[in-house]
C-alpha cells in the first residue's frame, strides 16, 4: 500500500518506522530519505499536529525519539497514518460502497478533477503491481476484474487500515465468527484446524460488502456437486445464520447483504475453505519435489549428511498441495545460522552493537526480532555476493512484519544501496503476489518459531506456492 500514499505520508510512515527502533538526527533521517533536513522537520510538525497516537520528540542534543502515547501502541499509530490517506479512503469507498462521482466529491469534500487524478493513480498501482483489476468511471465508481482477487484486496485493505477497536461493529462479527467455527466443530465432529478469527472475521466482512454489491465470486464447486453431508451442513448453516437475529439485521442494513440461499452458499464455500485443510496423497510426486529442494539447498549451502537427513524429515511434515500447486517451508534457522557467520563474520558483531541501540523496554523476544530484522539485510549482502550468481536472473523476496515495512526498506537503500535484486514484502500483502512468487529462488522469513521464545528468520527455497501460502505458513510455523 505504501506507493499509493501521498508522498508526505509515505515519509512520515517512514519516519516513524526508523525512529520507533532508535534515535536518529534529522541530517540523518534526511539523507536516509533523500530529502532535505526542512522537510523532515516539517514532515515532523505536521506529524504532531496530525495524529494522536504518537508524537515525535527532539531533545537537546536533536536526536529525534517516538513517544506513544497511552492506550495506543506502533500498529495504531501506523493505522492512524493510513486512515489520513485520500487514496486509500477512495480505494475504500469504491470498493465498499460503489458511489457515483457526484456521490464520491460529496463525500469526500474534493473535486472531481482531485478524484479522477486519484483514480488514475490507483489504476497505475494496479497495473504496477500487475493485478488484474482497475477502477472504472461510468455511472458509479466500480473496481472491476477477478472478483476473487477483489475480495482477497479487500480484506487486506481492511487489515491495514483498521484495529479490531477501530471496526464498526467488530465484536459481534468476531463472536459470531467463533460461534460458526464451534458450530461446525459440532456439527462434523472433526477436529477443525485452528484459525486467526481476526483474520477470518475481516475476510468474512470482505465477502459480505462484495455480496451486498451483488458480485458473484468464482467458487470452486457448485451446489448440485457437494456431497449429501456438506449439502446437510449447508442447510444447518443456513438456519445458524438466520437465527442471528441481531447479527442478520446488521448485515442487512450495514452492507445490503440479503439471506438469499446462492449468497449464504458463497458464504459457505468461503467459510469451508477456510476451516478445513486441503491436502492432497500424492507422496510420490511429494518426494520428488522434495529431492529437489534439497538438491537446491545443497548447492547453495554446504551440508552435513545429518543436516540433509533434518531437512528432508522437515519436508515430509511441512510439504502441502493444494489444487495441485506445492510450496515447501522449513525451518533452516539452526542449519545456515552456522554457515552464513563463516560467509560473513561480522555478523556477530553487528548483533553485539546492535543491543545499545535497541529500546530498553523491550523483552528478549523482541530484542531478537529487531536484530534479526537488521540481520536480515546483511544477509542479503551475503545472497547477493555467495548465492545469486548460483542462480542467475533471479530475485530474493523479504518477507517482514508489517511494522518493520519501512525500516527495511530505508535501511536497505541507505546501507547497501547496491542491492537491487532484493524485493520486501509483507506477510499479508503476499496473498496478493501468490501468481508471481515463482520468480524468486530464496525466499527469507522473519516470523516467530513454535515453541520458541525467541524470533528468527526461516529460510524458504520454493519454486511453487498457492493463494492460502501465508495462511498455511501460519500453521506451520505457529
Amino acid at each position: 500500500m505504501e506507493l499509493l500514499l501521498e508522498k508526505q505520508l509515505n515519509r512520515q510512515l517512514t519516519l516513524l518506522q526508523l525512529i520507533h527502533i532508535k534515535e536518529y538526527k534529522p541530517k540523518t533521517i534526511a539523507h536516509m530519505l533523500n530529502i532535505s533536513e526542512k522537510t523532515v522537520l516539517s514532515d515532523i510538525a505536521d506529524f504532531n499536529e496530525s495524529y494522536s497516537a504518537s508524537s515525535i520528540h527532539m531533545n537537546n542534543d536533536k536526536n529525534l525519539s517516538l513517544h506513544i502515547h497511552d492506550n495506543h501502541t506502533v500498529e495504531s499509530a501506523v493505522e492512524e497514518i493510513l486512515q489520513s490517506s485520500f487514496s486509500l479512503y477512495l480505494l475504500k469507498l469504491v470498493l465498499t460502497k460503489e458511489p457515483t462521482l457526484k456521490q464520491t466529491c460529496q463525500l469526500t469534500f474534493f473535486s472531481e478533477p482531485t478524484v479522477r487524478r486519484t483514480i488514475l493513480k490507483i489504476n497505475k498501482w494496479f497495473v504496477y503491481k500487475k493485478y488484474q483489476m482497475k477502477i472504472t468511471i461510468e455511472d458509479r465508481l466500480k473496481v472491476v476484474g477477478d472478483e476473487n482477487l477483489i475480495q482477497e484486496f479487500l480484506c487486506i485493505l481492511l487489515t491495514e487500515l483498521y484495529g479490531k477497536e477501530d471496526f464498526k461493529n467488530f465484536s459481534l462479527i468476531y463472536s459470531t465468527c467463533f460461534d460458526l467455527y464451534c458450530y461446525y466443530k459440532k456439527q462434523t465432529h472433526i477436529d477443525l484446524q485452528e484459525i486467526d478469527f481476526i483474520e477470518f472475521s475481516l475476510r468474512f466482512v470482505s465477502l459480505v460488502i462484495r455480496i451486498g454489491l451483488k458480485k458473484k465470486l468464482e467458487l470452486t464447486k457448485e451446489f448440485s456437486q457437494l456431497t449429501s453431508e456438506k449439502k446437510l451442513l449447508f442447510n444447518q448453516l443456513s438456519d445458524f445464520l438466520y437465527s442471528k437475529n441481531i447479527f442478520r439485521i446488521f448485515l442487512e442494513k450495514e452492507f445490503n447483504f440479503q439471506f438469499k440461499p446462492e449468497n449464504i452458499f458463497s458464504l459457505f464455500i468461503e467459510i469451508d475453505r477456510f476451516y478445513f485443510p486441503k491436502k492432497n496423497q500424492e507422496t510420490s510426486s511429494n518426494q520428488l519435489l522434495i529431492e529437489d529442494i534439497i538438491q537446491v539447498t545443497s548447492q547453495a549451502i554446504p551440508l552435513k549428511e545429518e543436516e540433509i537427513t533434518l531437512i528432508r524429515t522437515n519436508l515430509n511434515e511441512t510439504l502441502l498441495v493444494e489444487k495441485k500447486i506445492s510450496y515447501i517451508c522449513v525451518d533452516f534457522t539452526h542449519i545456515y545460522y552456522k554457515h552464513l557467520t563463516n560467509l560473513y563474520p561480522q555478523l556477530p558483531k553487528l548483533l553485539e552493537f546492535l543491543l545499545p541501540c535497541l529500546p530498553k523496554n523491550l523483552n528478549k523476544k523482541q530484542h531478537w526480532h529487531y536484530q534479526i530484522s537488521i540481520t536480515l539485510i546483511n544477509y542479503s549482502q551475503v545472497l547477493q555476493e555467495k548465492l545469486l550468481p548460483r542462480f542467475p536472473n533471479k530475485k530474493i523476496l523479504i518477507l517482514c512484519e508489517k511494522n518493520q515495512f519501512n525500516f527495511l526498506t530505508a535501511q536497505i537503500k541507505y546501507n547497501i544501496p547496491e542491492i537491487n535484486e532484493v524485493i520486501i514484502c509483507t506477510h499479508h500483502k503476499l496473498k496478493l503476489e501468490y501468481q508471481f512468487i515463482n520468480q524468486f529462488n530464496l525466499i527469507l522469513l522473519d516470523i516467530p518459531l513454535q515453541d520458541s521464545n525467541i524470533t528468527a528468520p526461516t529460510l524458504l527455497l520454493s519454486n511453487f506456492t498457492s493463494e492460502n501460502f501465508w495462511r498455511s505458513i501460519k500453521e506451520n510455523l505457529g
